[in-house]
């Protein structure tokens, strides 16, 4: 085999070389990178979640380079509606390479969200970034940035989230799990107020059954689930919850190797902020 590489002429070796070097690039064309101002983007692929729901949850994959993108930052979206321009922020839950899957809950009264929704696949958003000042993982396994500010030695990370507060916390899981030299472990704690409002059940458990024992969560819900209890939920909420419960439901220690993460509400972020105080030393809220 190696004989007749070497007998083979060389302008027809390097040929082939390029030949299929062309057609990788013609078949892979790279990705637009992010930029600190607005660009289009496509949308290369779009899921609804739970369709008959009166505020489905919709996953729309985005063709960008996010090379740039830190673990724990934000991308702006820009539209135009009926005139008015719009900016929101969102947190990716997934990016690689070549795309960032945004997920955003659709309110009938949203502007944003009514116009993401229509977004098909062959469409094109208008996005920049990042934005943000949270980091994780920048400094390596166990390690927070915000601003000058840093956190290192980290060893447990306790999420509380309200909501679709769950997106920056679901980036982060995936960076921690994916990564194989990071053996930090994570605890989240996901507040809705119905069942049928848990975002991201099916993907937080196959997550935590791949992560061999690093990752936990648990739903907490305001009002009783129909049908009797169900796995992985307490029936609870933030309003009502003691600083003790909200530890032992967390189940991380309290010292200075816990880095608590908290995305939600306005108003569920202050009190969860709070509570957390009264036992942890590290919390950032997203």
């Amino acid at each position: 085999m190696l004989t007749a590489i070497a007998d083979y002429p060389f302008s027809a070796l390097l040929g082939i070389i390029i030949f299929l070097a062309c057609l990788k690039f013609l078949r892979f064309p790279a990705s637009p990178g992010l930029l600190a101002t607005y660009r289009r983007f496509p949308v290369v692929a779009r899921k609804v979640v739970n369709p008959g729901n009166d505020r489905p949850v919709i996953f729309l994959t985005v063709g960008v380079s996010t090379e740039s993108l830190p673990t724990g930052a934000h991308v702006k979206l820009r539209a135009f509606v009926n005139g008015e321009e719009i900016q929101r922020s969102y947190t990716p839950t997934r990016f690689n390479k070549g795309e960032c899957e945004l997920m955003f809950r659709v309110y009938p009264n949203g502007p944003m969200s009514n116009y993401l929704a229509g977004l098909r696949v062959g469409g094109t958003l208008e996005m920049r970034g990042p934005t943000g000042l949270e980091r994780y993982g920048s400094k390596g396994p166990g390690t927070f940035t915000r601003s000058e500010r840093e956190w290192s030695g980290i060893t447990h990370i306790a999420m509380i989230s309200g909501g679709t507060g769950v997106t920056p916390m679901l980036q982060i899981i995936n960076h921690v799990l994916q990564d194989k030299l990071d053996p930090t472990h994570v605890s989240l704690l996901s507040f809705t107020t119905a069942v049928s409002d848990f975002l991201l059940k099916d993907e937080l458990e196959e997550l935590k059954e791949g992560s061999n024992g690093r990752f936990m969560f648990q739903f907490v819900c305001s009002r009783a689930a129909p049908g009797g209890p169900h796995k992985n939920i307490f029936l609870g909420s933030m309003r009502n919850l003691k600083a003790d419960m909200l530890v032992e439901l967390l189940g991380v220690p309290t010292g200075d190797t816990t880095m608590v993460c908290i995305c939600g509400p306005d108003g569920f972020t202050d009190h969860a902020k709070t509570l957390c105080k009264q036992h942890f030393t590290n919390v950032l809220i997203w």
